[in-house]
């Protein structure tokens, strides 16, 4: 091909383009002229121009709660590492692993045979001393009796009230040995110190262990359980003001489901504010009843913080971005399209509470917006939505 016959089709395109985009025909053409528009302008309606189907929500004021949503981390009200308090041999384990345990079980049994060997010591200690206290009180008794008759003298008498001075002590002492060794064969049986999971074990029967060296058992309290989360520092006032009221309910779900799996109660508002992050750290109480959340499980909590009343709510599908701000398109009594600036409120769960140009009763285009430019000509679809 020529240079001259390219240069001729070229032409002939310009041309063609230069018509179809004064005819309006590209694809999309009145959407892009919107969005790049500096401010609204009202454009001419092309004379046999065709409607466009959308869909239209009518404003209408309800009552819009306001959630705070965030991710929490589940994490034990109580946690304790079990640990020998005596030395021994680990003889068996009286619980399952991962099972239920409650305050008072028993949970571990260690070698005891030295310690209650300690215990017979101490109790035979203690007769002896005893029986000697009662020959030595016996004594004292009789002296003092001569000695109030000047047949003795005061010299054998505090002799005797001494001796009988030293084995009360020696008792008091033989008794305070063998409390300290029937102690220690207490703590041969190790028992759970609170009502919660156990973990796996850490050490296995047959082990000889060390005075608080190494832990056997984790255990978890999971009932109730609390779960952590942090909030923006904004939410602190709101936060504050539920919390007095009392009993400020928490919804809890799973990370992919929208089913609520626990309901808590807010419990607890840090002290400070991390200046770092500008977040506060929060906590919410739940019975877990049926153990569904465990430590470390990743989860969604939400928090009714308010109501704003009287609110217009339209699908948040139906506010678009433009280069003066947000704005929606609302279909006038003449069945033509028009935007309106407006702001958002607030939003969840695909709805938005909004402000601005909007009043009840305005039709809010909801789908086929795409293709909609001010004054353009629009049929809708189906009955208007509440």
């Amino acid at each position: 091909m020529s240079f001259r016959r390219i240069v001729l089709v070229l032409f002939l395109a310009c041309l063609a383009g230069g018509y179809l985009w004064s005819q309006d025909r590209f694809p999309y053409q009145a959407y892009w002229r919107t969005r790049w528009a500096t401010a609204p302008v009202v454009a001419p309606v092309v004379a046999g121009a065709s409607a466009i189907p959308v869909r239209v929500v009518t404003l209408t004021p309800r009552a819009f709660p306001v959630l705070l949503e965030t991710l929490g981390v589940v994490e034990p009200v109580a946690t304790v590492t079990i640990k020998a308090r005596v030395d021994g041999q680990l003889l068996k384990a009286w619980f399952e692993e991962g099972a239920m345990v409650h305050k008072g079980d028993r949970l571990f049994t260690l070698d005891d045979r030295t310690f209650v060997a300690q215990v017979h010591q101490a109790q035979a200690n203690l007769a002896k001393d005893q029986a000697q206290w009662e020959k030595a009180r016996l004594d004292l008794a009789r002296y003092t009796d001569l000695a109030k008759r000047d047949v003795a003298s005061k010299g054998q008498w505090e002799t005797y009230q001494a001796a009988m001075a030293t084995l009360t002590a020696s008792l008091e002492a033989d008794r305070a040995q063998l409390d300290q060794a029937r102690l220690l064969l207490g703590f041969a049986t190790i028992e759970s110190p609170i009502d919660g999971l156990a973990g796996p074990l850490l050490l296995h029967p047959g082990n000889l262990i060390r005075n608080n060296d190494a832990g056997l058992v984790v255990i978890h309290q999971i009932q109730p359980i609390d779960v952590k989360f942090a909030v923006a520092e904004k939410y602190l006032a709101p936060l504050r003001q539920r919390m007095a009221q009392g009993g400020t309910q928490v919804a809890i779900r799973l990370p992919e489901g929208e089913q609520v799996v626990e309901e808590g109660i807010l419990s607890f508002l840090n002290n400070a504010v991390d200046a770092s992050t500008g977040t506060l750290q929060v906590k919410a109480r739940t019975a877990n009843r049926a153990g569904r959340l465990l430590p470390g499980q990743y989860v969604r909590v939400a928090i009714n913080l308010f109501e704003l009343e009287q609110s217009l709510v339209v699908p948040s599908e139906a506010i678009q971005m433009g280069q003066q701000g947000l704005f929606v398109f609302v279909v006038g009594a003449d069945e033509t399209a028009s935007n309106r600036s407006v702001k958002v409120l607030a939003a969840q769960k695909g709805e938005s509470a909004i402000a601005g140009a909007v009043q009840p009763g305005d039709r809010v285009v909801v789908d086929g917006h795409v293709r909609l430019a001010v004054g353009t000509p629009v049929v809708i679809r189906g009955t208007p939505a509440p």
